[in-house]
């Protein structure tokens, strides 16, 4: 870990470095990546990512802040030239300074997670308000579904039960808040996706 940042929403940002490629770890580009974890105010996962290349893109020197725009500024060092990686100058062992923006906009996160979203649906999306979710379970799961905004603030826990194997189909009512786009962080058996919600009024 090379730095802690409390961010607006009171939760925290943390940058660091991984050479894993399992357990909360999703995304590795190779050697060791710059890993980015959001989380809430509680300490919950809300999002990872990983930054890199096929080489080394990582030091103790690497910091994160929140910009105006409720985004992060990586800062970090790299020696790779693919991956996310581009123009890097110098050769295979001195490495280039590279500084990485993140936007506040979650919807990028939501594919670096292992569960399968092709089998959770969410309808109608744009909302006018009500909508359904609609998923499949295989096996006996804990099943934990949120609502935060773009900001990564936890707004609602819409479900926070063990559900048997079958056919699920939820409705809820986001009315009451103001249109834009939110997010449904999804969580079955430890696996986690999310999936942004438009609601139009």
């Amino acid at each position: 870990m090379f730095s802690v940042l409390q961010t607006s929403d009171s939760g925290f940002v943390v940058s660091g470095s991984t050479s894993s490629s399992d357990g909360d770890v999703k995304g590795f580009h190779g050697v060791s990546d710059c890993w980015i974890v959001k989380l809430s105010k509680s300490g919950d996962l809300i999002w990872q990512k990983t930054l890199g290349g096929s080489r080394s893109d990582a030091n103790i020197g690497s910091g994160i802040m929140q910009t105006f725009d409720n985004g992060f500024l990586v800062a970090t060092v790299t020696s790779s030239n693919d991956g996310d990686v581009s123009g890097h100058h110098g050769d295979t062992v001195n490495s280039d300074i590279w500084l990485v923006k993140l936007s506040q906009d979650l919807s990028g996160v939501k594919n670096i997670f292992d569960l399968n979203d092709a089998s959770i649906s969410v309808y109608p999306n744009p909302s006018p308000g009500k909508t359904t979710i609609t998923y499949n379970i295989d096996k006996p799961s804990f099943v934990k579904i949120e609502i935060f905004n773009p900001l990564g603030q936890q707004l609602y826990t819409l479900i926070n039960t063990k559900e048997e194997p079958g056919s699920y189909e939820h409705e809820f009512d986001i009315s009451n808040l103001p249109a834009g786009s939110y997010f449904l962080r999804i969580e079955m058996d430890g696996e986690t996706v999310l999936k942004e919600v438009v609601l139009m009024k």
